[in-house]
């Protein structure tokens, strides 16, 4: 299943040679020329991805249309949260009131609630049906790999005191090559085990931090024991779990936040 991201079309007006370009006024400037993604997350917030860093967005009222193409407005190309600068909609043009930085946990976390409550909207618009046919959980799924990554594609794992770390394709993960997998509590069994099981909540090949989704950690028959926090072998082996772990029963540790961690 490919991974789907919402994205918005960007234009910048005004660009000039970036040789008499002035500088950024300060480091928690956007350069609106370096936007690579735009997400909408309310009637004032946007979600981007810029020269790669990440930000939040908000205008100082409800800005309709940027569902349908948006445009970064400011003196040199620098949007600060200052004044001058703008959102312009096909239909408006919104003061932007403030820019907000932010971590990849905190970006991949506003992702997915965003991708959870447009999901939640489009079943409300739909009238009820019965269904006696197996679901399948790919088309009530929305999801990118700014917080999914698929367990096929991890290479190797190694373990922290609160969360694993999993080394992933790039060239199949979004040009991402490592994730950051955080639990719900303590997994004191990573630091010993050697074999890791990634189970779906939803029962694909997507670990996204959905509930359901587990990690089981356990001693592989034959293989070394793990030798603590930090380590990583090329035998440590993976599965990926090719049922739903809700509906197994898997014991494990709970994955709460899944985010790619820069390079």
């Amino acid at each position: 299943m490919s991974l789907i991201a919402l994205t918005l079309t960007l234009a910048l007006a005004g660009v000039q040679p970036d040789s008499t370009r002035a500088p950024a006024p300060a480091p928690s400037c956007l350069d609106a020329r370096a936007v690579t993604e735009v997400r909408t997350l309310d009637a004032i917030q946007l979600l981007i991805r810029a020269g790669g860093k990440r930000y939040r967005l908000a205008t100082g009222e409800a800005c309709p249309g940027t569902e349908y193409g948006a445009a970064l407005l400011a003196e040199h190309g620098w949007v600060c949260g200052g004044a001058r600068e703008f959102v312009r909609t096909p239909s408006h043009l919104c003061p932007i009131a403030r820019v907000e930085p932010l971590a990849a946990r905190d970006y991949a976390r506003l992702q997915r609630e965003a991708d959870a409550a447009l999901l939640a909207r489009n079943a409300t618009l739909l009238q009820p049906v019965e269904s006696r046919a197996r679901r399948d959980a790919s088309k009530g799924f929305i999801g990118t790999y700014d917080y999914c990554f698929k367990p096929s594609q991890v290479r190797s794992w190694s373990a922290t005191p609160d969360a694993i770390i999993v080394h992933t394709s790039k060239l199949r993960s979004g040009g991402n090559g490592r994730y950051r997998v955080e639990f719900s509590g303590n997994c004191p069994e990573a630091a010993f085990n050697n074999e890791l099981v990634l189970r779906s909540g939803i029962g694909l090949d997507l670990i996204c931090g959905n509930p359901g989704d587990i990690a089981e950690l356990r001693r592989g028959l034959g293989q070394p024991m793990n030798t603590g926090f930090g380590s990583s072998a090329s035998s440590l082996t993976l599965e990926t779990g090719a049922n739903s772990a809700a509906g197994i029963g898997v014991r494990g540790c709970r994955i709460e936040e899944v985010y790619p961690i820069d390079s």
